[in-house]
């Protein structure tokens, strides 16, 4: 049979949809995107009105759930998913499709949510799992509200809500949006209960009251996560189970420089970009590793927040799936760039692109679903396609481009804070010349800017055909050589490699990056048109981040001149004791480390497998409760508080006092029951409401001990009395519900009547003996 909805009930349920959007509050840093909004709302309105149309029409529990089922696939296509809203109205062909991209994307969405990195934008399906959870809760909170025998149980559907936006949030937010979100949840739920009786005298003292101490004690639990952590670096499931992708495996681009810039490969296209702005750099791969011999990847240290300020703190953050617009802190000397390449087919997996991506859209349909492979690199900057490019493939980016500082810029710069592996094996010889030509007591930004401009007075030579020789690598040996010969000759293979070692000496987090600098932008003055790059575009830069955590663009390439005549018989003689003869004990030592290091690490993937697993459980359990610490520490504090009375008012100096304490405790009992007990009546008026005659009992007593002639009780009288309150409860609570009895001892109903009543009366301080003088009052 169905039930009339009153007003108090459509209250009830407005409070509910207004207490789960608070707690959906922390979805926003995942998505920063108005979409999200839509897809919380709509799942809390449609979840309440089933509950709703079910509670009005008596409707069984099955067929409101076959309703939400039914329900389901056209409310999410409309409010969760905005690639297939288009396919709903006008109903066509199409729109079989995407009603299977909802049916199938409830399922696969979950994964994709924990493989994916923030901000998700509107991406694919990913709004459906926080549609899902806030129709589910809104729809079993609104039936537990209007149905059940204890309808404040529905407020239970927020918590959950603020567990899985926790839970499911971004991995680097301050603590404050959920810790927020938790406490708004605790005020409007507990105003609710508060108010449950409907709104009596007295009752909006008593909401007051109530909100003051949960603002407190989530204010002080608040604080002190905040101060301990200002910028929590929180664990959360896709931390935990999805690791990033490790690519440091991947052959270094850099050692096939030479090939790529000489005959053949040299006039073979790579690709070609339209919108391209002039002198704009084609950005490729980034190597921070050196290893005596080559210039790598080096291997993942973990995933990065979605701001750029994390960066400061780790030169890279491992490749994971990027959805959506990636959220950059764009600066003054920054500007946008929106530009189309077409990559001819290759079997590398390095994904051109420019500037520091904000989004990228594949524009022609390849094979293997290059959504689903294209992994990024945030902290890089820098992108692969999983599997290569087995077609031409036509993707448009959208970037941000900073400008390259010059020598004065240079000279201002201070160092950053990024952690990078350790070289431990630097050209001696190239360190040595650097060091001719820098003061080691200035400051680090002018000795990078001496260094910068030695090796742009260096000169070009690819060693091809009619020039200069100039031995391919940069390896110790070879860029020794690049400092020690005369005239200094090589290419931007050596160059980049020398400025990111001496930068690195100096101090300044540094790394190479391999990329085209198209030849036709150079020389264009317009800043959009179509451009062919081939392999003698190919470049590469060296990067350096500043104090600010900018990563800047420093070319130490000479202009390409003519090349003075090279004296080989003053050059070979000098040449070959440092190059061929010092390095042989060096390598045995590092063959020796090597071997070790190699057998150190057969058992490191085992070992470290299921600890990282195991941290990140832990980690993701932590956060949880802490969260849930937070949502109940009102809770906790109203229990802690009554313990402290009780023990004081047991042992309170005299026989009396104890007595007096005792109904005291068994007042606040019975506020906490809900009986309404008022400052000026009498313990008696209180004793016949409760309808206990145990209470009746206690009563009398007390005031034959307070007002009595005579030998007030004895000590053994008293402890009895004690001993028998648990009983007083039970008799009380027997005809009470377990929920009535957990809710009796957690909410500080007797706490907000103390603390109404002490702003009442200026004079009166309850529980004193004195007090109780004036006529037995409660």
């Amino acid at each position: 049979m169905g039930r009339t909805l009153r007003r108090r009930n459509l209250a009830d349920v407005l409070g509910l949809m207004i207490t789960l959007c608070a707690a959906a509050a922390p979805l926003w840093w995942g998505y920063l995107h108005p979409a999200i909004i839509v897809a919380v709302a709509g799942g809390a309105l449609t979840g309440t009105v089933l509950g709703m149309v079910g509670a009005r029409t008596g409707a069984s529990a099955t067929v409101v759930c076959v309703w939400a089922l039914v329900l389901y696939p056209v409310a999410g296509m409309a409010l969760a998913a905005p690639t297939a809203r288009a396919e709903l109205f006008p109903v066509t062909a199409d729109t079989a499709g995407a009603f299977w991209t909802i049916i199938t994307g409830t399922i696969t969405s979950w994964k994709e949510l924990l493989t994916a990195v923030p901000p998700f934008g509107d991406y694919e399906t990913l709004l459906l799992p926080p549609f899902i959870v806030l129709l589910c809760c809104s729809l079993v909170g609104a039936s537990v509200l209007l149905r059940s025998g204890h309808p404040m149980g529905g407020y239970a559907a927020p918590f959950a809500v603020l567990v899985f936006a926790t839970v499911f949030g971004p991995t680097a937010v301050d603590v404050g949006p959920a810790a927020l979100a938790g406490v708004a949840v605790i005020v409007l739920v507990t105003g609710r209960i508060a108010l449950a009786g409907g709104v009596r005298r007295g009752a909006m003292g008593r909401l007051g009251a109530a909100t003051a101490v949960i603002v407190v004690c989530g204010g002080i639990g608040l604080g002190s996560v905040v101060a301990a952590s200002p910028a929590l670096d929180r664990q959360v499931l896709r931390q935990a189970f999805i690791p990033p992708i490790d690519l440091s495996a991947q052959t270094s681009p850099l050692t096939g420089f030479r090939a790529a810039v000489t005959l053949p490969d040299s006039e073979q296209r790579v690709l070609s970009a339209d919108g391209l702005p002039d002198g704009a750099r084609i950005r490729l791969a980034v190597l921070d590793d050196y290893t005596g011999l080559v210039f790598r990847l080096a291997a993942a240290e973990g995933p990065t927040a979605p701001s750029d300020a994390s960066s400061a703190a780790s030169s890279n953050g491992g490749f994971q799936r990027v959805p959506s617009e990636i959220a950059r802190a764009g600066g003054s000397d920054q500007h946008r760039v929106d530009v189309t390449l077409r990559v001819e087919p290759t079997a590398d997996i390095w994904l051109p692109s420019v500037g520091d991506l904000t989004r990228l859209t594949f524009e022609a349909p390849i094979t293997g679903a290059p959504v689903d492979r294209f992994v990024y690199d945030r902290a890089r900057s820098v992108g692969a396609l999983l599997g290569g490019f087995p077609e031409r493939t036509s993707y448009r980016v959208e970037a941000v481009i900073g400008q390259e500082p010059d020598l004065g810029a240079v000279a201002r710069l201070s160092p950053g804070r990024a952690h990078q592996p350790d070289v431990v094996n630097l050209p001696e010889d190239l360190v040595s010349a650097a060091a001719t030509v820098r003061d080691p007591s200035s400051a680090p930004g002018e000795q990078l800017a001496a260094v910068l401009g030695w090796l742009r007075s260096g000169y070009v030579s690819h060693g091809g055909p009619g020039e200069p020789p100039s031995r391919p690598g940069h390896s110790v040996d070879r860029l020794n050589l690049l400092a020690t010969a005369k005239p200094m000759i090589g290419d931007a293979e050596q160059y980049a490699a020398a400025l990111a070692l001496l930068a690195r000496e100096i101090g300044f987090p540094s790394r190479v990056v391999v990329g085209y600098l198209p030849h036709d932008a150079r020389s264009t003055g317009s800043d959009a048109g179509s451009i062919a790059v081939v392999g003698a575009d190919t470049t590469a830069w060296t990067e350096v981040q500043d104090a600010d955590g900018r990563w800047l663009v420093l070319d130490p390439n000479p202009e390409p001149r003519p090349v003075p005549q090279i004296d080989r018989s003053v050059e070979d003689p000098a040449a070959h004791p440092r190059t061929v003869l010092p390095p042989e004990p060096p390598e045995r030592a590092e063959h020796i480390d090597e071997q070790q290091d190699e057998n150190e690490a057969k058992d490191e993937p085992d070992r470290s497998s299921w600890l990282t697993v195991l941290l990140g459980v832990l980690r993701v359990v932590g956060i949880v409760v802490l969260v849930v610490g937070i949502a109940l520490s009102p809770v906790i504090v109203t229990m802690t508080t009554a313990a402290i009375r009780r023990r004081r008012r047991r042992r309170a100096d005299h026989d009396q006092g104890r007595l007096v304490g005792l109904w005291d405790e068994a007042r606040d009992g019975l506020i906490a029951r809900g009986f309404s007990a008022h400052r000026t009546g009498t313990r008696s008026e209180l004793a016949q409401s409760s309808g206990s005659a145990a209470v009746r009992v206690l009563a009398v007593d007390v005031d034959r001990s307070v007002f009595a002639d005579g030998d007030g009780p004895t000590t053994a009288d008293v402890d009895a009395a004690w001993a028998a309150l648990p009983r007083l409860f039970t008799e009380i609570d027997q005809d009470r519900s377990r929920w009535q009895r957990v809710v009796s001892r957690s909410v500080p109903r007797a706490l907000v009547w103390w603390f109404t009543n002490a702003l009442a009366a200026d004079r009166r301080r309850p529980g004193r003996v004195d007090d109780d003088q004036d006529g037995g009052t409660v």
